[in-house]
């Protein structure tokens, strides 16, 4: 059973955006998202998510044909990502304003989607049931269950899919594992979507992941399974943390692995630590597979004593991988690699080498290196899909979107300039 609500947000000006970009938790206020899932254990596993939806952009009116875009955030993320640089320069608001209906996703866990019916995370005993979650869980669980709320509210059957990071990775993980959602995407692109990590180039988190399960074995037995909630500040102080030593360890080996994910902290909204040892685990394999748990307990779940692979082969969306030389936390061979083993994809390196992994969501240089080229492919998709019947209100919007930018053939650092006077 799935149920599920939204919150729809206007295109803001600049004079009273604050107010939207502070912190992900502004949305918190209104129930946005309720999805009723199955959990291991056969009881009813009730997490609330939000989906921000953006249904048109400035100067348009509802229109309920318009094509779907769903966006979806990286690790430590949440949907603000997407609307954190403004409205000149944020892919949801610039897909709004190019004619698109923009939703935006929350995975569970994160400062809006931080809500259970019958656990509280704030509770001692309840927390660790509530954070027992990887990636693979947004992938299986709160993606499905937030993109077949938006075709069932739109009536439509098909999207485009835009995910960051660990919003590759749930994409990777929900097609080849159910491969019946290929067929609700349109095309997907993933911008540093992470999934292989046979050459990981970040060399000091390569180091860490080799201690993962020590490292998450710690982190639980002294309390710790959030990372960035509510009150990680405060635990500092805490009883509990003054009289573990572990704990402590746990704690700032976790603090020194975030800080080389994420130079931003508006872009951190909170995670599990298994989602990180998740990661750690593959990167130490050299493997993107399922959870690790140990040979007999994967013997238990898996039917074997390793955890099978994820098999990209399954993946059959049409899909660009965008890529960049300056992202440290993926390397182009393993990029390469999950494009080759996919029937449809393709990959794309970003014209700027110093450009990073977390510049996807929060450099302005992306409205101009990426941005335009996906709204020029999603436009000639929308065109086949309808079998030769161009989308002439898109089309419009298209290019009235194209007109009010500065001319393609100045300088990137010159039109932004010109944009900020």
């Amino acid at each position: 059973m799935v149920l599920a609500f939204w919150i729809e947000i206007k295109r803001p000006e600049a004079t009273d955006y604050v107010a939207l970009h502070k912190t992900c938790t502004i949305f918190s206020v209104k129930l946005n998202a309720l999805a009723v899932l199955k959990a291991k254990n056969a009881s009813e596993y009730v997490a609330t998510r939000e989906q921000l939806r953006i249904p048109h952009g400035k100067n348009q009116g509802p229109q309920r044909d318009r094509p779907i875009v769903f966006m979806m955030h990286g690790l430590t993320g949440c949907s603000n990502s997407f609307v954190e640089l403004g409205p000149k320069y944020a892919l949801g608001f610039n897909f709004a304003d190019a004619g698109y209906d923009v939703w935006i996703g929350n995975a569970r866990g994160v400062g809006n989607s931080r809500r259970h019916i019958s656990l509280n995370p704030d509770n001692r005993i309840d927390k660790y049931d509530f954070f027992e979650f990887t990636y693979e869980d947004i992938g299986l669980k709160d993606l499905p269950a937030m993109i077949d709320f938006a075709l069932n509210h739109t009536g439509q059957s098909k999207i485009h899919y835009i995910g960051h990071s660990q919003g590759g990775t749930a994409f990777l993980v929900l097609n080849s594992m159910k491969p019946e959602y290929n067929d609700k995407f349109i095309a997907a692109h993933l911008l540093a979507g992470i999934g292989y990590m046979n050459y990981f180039p970040n060399s000091s988190l390569k180091r860490a992941a080799y201690f993962t399960n020590t490292i998450y074995t710690l982190a639980r037995t002294s309390g710790i399974v959030e990372i960035y909630g509510p009150d990680w500040d405060e635990s500092r102080s805490s009883a509990a943390m003054s009289k573990a030593d572990n704990g402590q360890t746990a704690r700032e080996s976790l603090e020194d692995i975030i800080e080389e994910l994420v130079s931003d902290a508006d872009l951190i909204a909170g995670s599990s630590v298994k989602q990180f040892a998740h990661y750690g685990q593959n990167i130490n394999d050299r493997k993107f597979r399922r959870w690790y748990y140990s040979p007999l307990t994967n013997l238990i779940v898996y039917g074997r004593s390793v955890p099978p692979e994820y098999d990209l082969s399954k993946v059959t969306v049409n899909t660009i991988m965008h890529y960049t030389i300056g992202d440290d936390l993926l390397d182009e061979r393993d990029v390469i690699s999950m494009a080759n083993a996919m029937p449809n994809a393709r990959v794309r390196r970003v014209a700027k080498d110093d450009f990073s992994h977390v510049d996807f969501v929060a450099s302005s240089y992306v409205k101009y290196l990426v941005t335009e080229y996906i709204l020029d492919d999603l436009l000639l998709l929308t065109y086949k899909v309808k079998q030769g019947k161009l989308n002439l209100k898109l089309l419009v919007q298209r290019v009235q979107f194209q007109q009010a930018q500065t001319k393609k053939n100045q300088p990137i650092a010159k039109r932004l300039k010109m944009e900020e006077e």
